[in-house]
């Protein structure tokens, strides 16, 4: 399994305006790097999880399982003040987006009815329904035993999970995904092999 990440600072201009937009103008590139190449990691790294172990849900569902996976994770690897700092920035970043879901309706309820409808290309909805739903995950709280329980896998006790907690920034996106590899294995998991590879596109983030 791979997950492929584009970086920032390669993209286009038109892909850097974006981004932009997204992020805002002040310390984009961090904010894009702390997103990306920090939290994303763990996020792609949760869809290769929940595809080695087979699990068969919604899109909407399983990105929603993959955000609580990976709070649960940065959480429990003692990094609970990063996410903080991300999510103070999908606060001020939401508080500036349009309002997609109406009124009475869930964010799950929502974008379940409107997946697949061009959602994937639509760069401010989607954009708000992963903040949103980072933003729920980090409300929740739910630790990592229970979040893995729910992906079909089953550990002993609190397990140690160290993470890595170098410098944000696309060079150290490897020692991220090596470091949590080895933490998840350590905490009982069957081996994986998932590679990071770094492209130039920006846009480009997933797990395949």
């Amino acid at each position: 399994m791979k997950i492929i990440s584009g970086q920032y600072e390669k993209g286009t201009g038109q892909q850097q305006e974006v981004f932009r937009a997204v992020f805002g103008e002040r310390d984009t590139q961090y904010r894009f790097d702390l997103y990306f190449h920090w939290y994303n990691i763990l996020h792609e790294l949760g869809h290769c999880v929940t595809e080695a172990q087979g699990l068969r849900t919604s899109p909407v569902k399983e990105e929603m399982l993959v955000n609580s996976f990976a709070v649960a994770y940065w959480n429990q690897a003692g990094q609970g003040d990063r996410v903080e700092e991300l999510s103070r920035l999908l606060e001020e970043r939401l508080a500036l987006m349009p309002v997609f879901v109406p009124g009475g309706l869930g964010l799950v309820e929502y974008y379940e009815s409107v997946w697949g409808q061009e959602l994937l290309g639509d760069v401010a909805r989607y954009g708000h329904f992963q903040f949103s739903s980072v933003r729920e995950a980090i409300r929740e709280g739910r630790d990592l035993k229970s979040v893995l329980a729910a992906m079909g896998l089953s550990i002993g006790g609190e397990n140690a999970v160290k993470g890595c907690r170098g410098e944000i920034c696309a060079q150290n996106a490897h020692k991220v995904l090596s470091q949590a590899l080895k933490d998840l294995q350590g905490l009982g998991l069957p081996p994986m092999e998932v590679e990071l590879e770094l492209v130039d596109d920006p846009t480009i983030q997933c797990a395949q």
